[in-house]
Parts: C-alpha cells; structure tokens; sequence
C-alpha cells in the first residue's frame, strides 16, 4: 500500500493512493521497465509530435511510486515524481486531458515542470488502457508555447495512444505464449527423462513383458524378456503367436487370458515354458489391455514372472512333508533323503552329522545311493561341499545352508540345521550337520561319492 504522498502547493492534485488499483495491471507486462528505446515505440512518438506539431513528447508508464518514460523526446529525465506529474491525471481519470496554457490553468500553474525547465506550456495526454480496462500510462505531446489542438489532431493521437495499447497487449500475448512454451518444454523434457527411465526399466527388467496385438500374436518384448527365455534375436518370434509359445496343457489358459484382456479385463494363469536350450521354467502370467488415446482397445500386454524356483519349493515341501508325516526317528531321516531325492530329481541325496568336536568326520544319518538306501558310512570332511557351510555356520542358531553342484547351473536348498543331540531345542542348536543334494555328479561331489559306495 503506498504511503500518503505530500500535497503540492499547487492547489489542484490527485491522490495517488487512487492510482494503485489502476497501475497494478502494469505487473502483466515483463520487461517494459526496461528504458532501452524500442524503434516502434519511437516511430509512434515522433509520428505524435508531428501531428500535433509539437517540440516535446512523451510515452509514459506508472507504478505506485514514480512516473517513468519508456520513450521521450525533447526531455533530459528519464523519470518523474507522481507528486509533479501531469500524466498522473491522466492515468486517475482514464481520459484525454488538453491543457492548453498551463500558466492560466490554476492545477498547472505553480507546478516545477512549467515554472522551470522544460518549461511546459501546453499539454495534452492520452490515456494508455489495457485490455482488462486498467489505465497504466500516457501518450502526451507537450510544447513551449500555449496552443490548440483541431479536433482531427485529437482524434489522430487519440488512434496512436491506442496503437501503442494493442502494442502492449500483444506484448504480453508473446510474453506468455513464451513462458508457455518455456514450461512446455520444460515438461516434455521431463517427460523425454521419465519415459527414458521407464523404457530402461522396461527393457532390463527380469520379467519378461511382452506387447500382443488383439489376436495375441507377439509385437515386441523386453531385452530381460528374451534373456529369460533366452531369445537371441526377437525377429524369430516376431507376429507368432504368443499362445502357442506355452505347453499344450497351458494353452487353453492362455487363450482365455488374452479372451479376458480383449474384454477389458486382467486374464491370469500359471503356465509352463522352457527356454530356448530346453530349461524348463514355469511363469505367473498377466495379461491385460492397453488403451489408446481416445480409451479403445489398442494392444495387449502380456507379463510374464518366473517362478520355476517358488514352484519347486512349495513342490519339495509338499512332498517331502506328505512323505515324512508319518515317521520318526531313524526313519524320518531316511524317508527325508529319498523324497529330496525324489523331488529334485538328484542322484544322491544324503543326511550327515559331524561326530568329532573338531568338526573333520561325518557320519551319514541316512543315504540315498539312486533307486535304493546306501549304507551309513564315516568319512573326512574335508573337501566335501558340507565342509564350508559346517565352517561358516554360527552355533546355537539355525543355519540356511547353500549348496552348488554342477558347473553350468546352481541350485540352491534353504534348510534348517538340525541335530540328533541337541542342547538348546530341535530348531536352536550347534551347526553339526549338513544336507548335500548334487543334482548329478560333479568334482565335488566326486570327492565324497566313492566314500559312501
């Protein structure tokens, strides 16, 4: 809010508290504080001059302190106290003010711009309104000497005070459409980044995620996708069809999944697929629609999440569960080995408890040898695939034990250590044995074989 100003001593002025609601409009217009001269705005000032016929001109703009020219001529300042400024009535009242002997005009006569330099005698100004009807400045043709302007001058200056409005109005159209443009870019660019990241996410996720068209025949698919199913290049899947990539057993599952995506809604299954080398690996499959802009059904997208291992553990757990349920002691070991066995399709399979407090002999607990129970034997730990999880394994804890059998695939077995002696509880107690489960003979497993035939 402005401060009240000081009343001249002159004896007509305006209030310039009453000008605040008028200049604030002025705000919208970047850039036109700027005092450099712009050669439009000057053609139009000496174009003002000469119609009227006058030595001094002016095209000045207000704020709520001071009265600025954007354009002058025949003045040596570049700027005006509100207190001595004609223009201010002009902007107060919103129209054409015609002075045309200040010396006889009691609001003029005693102001410091007629009593001195540039000793202004005749004034005429023509208000500057915007296109939201707010006054925010004044063209004005001002002379040495009184005079009078013929109606077909006023109406002349009258045009150029508006010309200079659309000037600005346009100004401020190109303004925003620049800062429009401007966040726009902005924008895209971040949108260029994310779409960027998502893509790279996309492409190198595990999952293999696939884009059908409707009569599900294969578009395209993530490089994890083609890894996964190791997929060399995605030309030789391109336009087949999707369904009959899975077992024959799967595919009426996949039909009704890619019948229930055209339909609008999420069609899911559990399927079996082998890899290109013959891997077998089974998958939690989604399929859903993908929309266009104008919310049709486009494409579909298919994605697929191995879970060959989750499968296998729920498998071995429940077979091993269903199998060991009704036996104990010395049995249950053995009943243990043979549906590991069983289930991962090993060879050997064999449970194993260290006997010394050194941790060097073991002694099988119960042995699986192939189609039928070996002997228990007592051999050295050492070099055995038992001997670096026994060494690593925290006492009075459970233990998870990981064991890799073969050069070309691993296969790992969470499992709870446990023991025929314990001294803290059937599932708290020292590391002391091991389960060993080679999927098929390997040089590890060469090392202990021979010692339990």
């Amino acid at each position: 809010m402005l401060a009240k100003c000081r009343k001249p001593e002159y004896s007509w002025y305006v209030n310039l508290n009453e000008l605040i609601g008028q200049t604030a409009s002025l705000s919208a217009f970047e850039h036109l504080e700027d005092t450099r001269a712009e050669h439009d705005l000057d053609t139009v000032l000496s174009l003002a001059a000469s119609i009227a016929g006058c030595s001094l001109a002016l095209l000045s703009f207000m704020d709520e302190q001071r009265e600025w020219f954007k354009a002058k001529i025949g003045f040596d300042s570049s700027e005006l106290s509100l207190d001595n400024s004609f223009c201010a009535h002009v902007v107060s009242g919103g129209e054409p003010l015609i002075v045309s002997d200040t010396a006889a005009d009691q609001r003029f006569c005693k102001n410091p711009l007629v009593l001195n330099p540039p000793a202004i005698r005749f004034y005429a100004g023509f208000p500057i309104i915007t296109a939201d009807g707010h006054s925010v400045g004044a063209l004005a043709v001002c002379d040495h000497q009184p005079r009078q302007l013929s109606p077909q001058q006023i109406s002349q200056i009258a045009v150029l005070s508006r010309l200079i409005t659309d000037r600005l109005d346009l100004r401020r159209t190109e303004e925003s459409l620049a800062r429009t443009i401007a966040t726009n870019r902005e924008q895209e660019e971040r949108l260029r980044e994310n779409r960027e990241v998502e893509t790279r996410l996309i492409e190198w996720s595990p999952d293999c995620i696939a884009v059908l068209n409707l009569d599900g025949r294969l578009i395209t698919m993530n490089l994890g996708g083609m890894q996964a199913l190791e997929i060399c290049d995605i030309a030789e899947l391109n336009s087949s069809s999707w369904i009959a990539l899975w077992a024959e057993k799967d595919v009426p599952l996949a039909v009704e999944a890619v019948e229930s995506a055209r339909r609008g809604a999420l069609g899911r299954f559990t399927g079996f697929r082998a890899t290109q080398s013959g891997v077998p690996k089974w998958w939690d499959v989604m399929v859903s629609p993908i929309r266009d802009s104008s919310g049709s059904l486009a494409q579909l997208l298919a994605v697929m999440r191995d879970i060959t291992e989750r499968r296998r553990a729920v498998q071995m757990l429940r077979v091993v569960s269903e199998g060991t349920a009704a036996v104990t002691g010395g049995d249950f070991f053995r009943s243990l080995v043979q549906h590991l066995a069983g289930t991962l399709q090993a060879r050997y399979s064999f449970v194993a408890e260290c006997i010394d407090p050194t941790k060097t002999k073991v002694r099988t607990l119960a042995y699986w040898q192939g189609d039928d129970f070996g002997a228990d034997v007592t051999f050295l730990l050492r070099g055995t695939p038992c001997e670096k999880e026994i060494a690593t394994a925290p006492d009075n804890s459970k233990a998870i034990s990981e064991f890799r059998f073969t050069p070309l695939r691993a296969m790992s077995l969470d499992i709870w250590s446990c023991s025929m002696t314990s001294r803290w509880g059937i599932w708290n107690t020292p590391c002391r044995s091991c389960v060993s489960l080679p999927l098929a003979p390997a040089r590890n497993w060469n090392a202990v074989a021979p010692r339990l035939r």
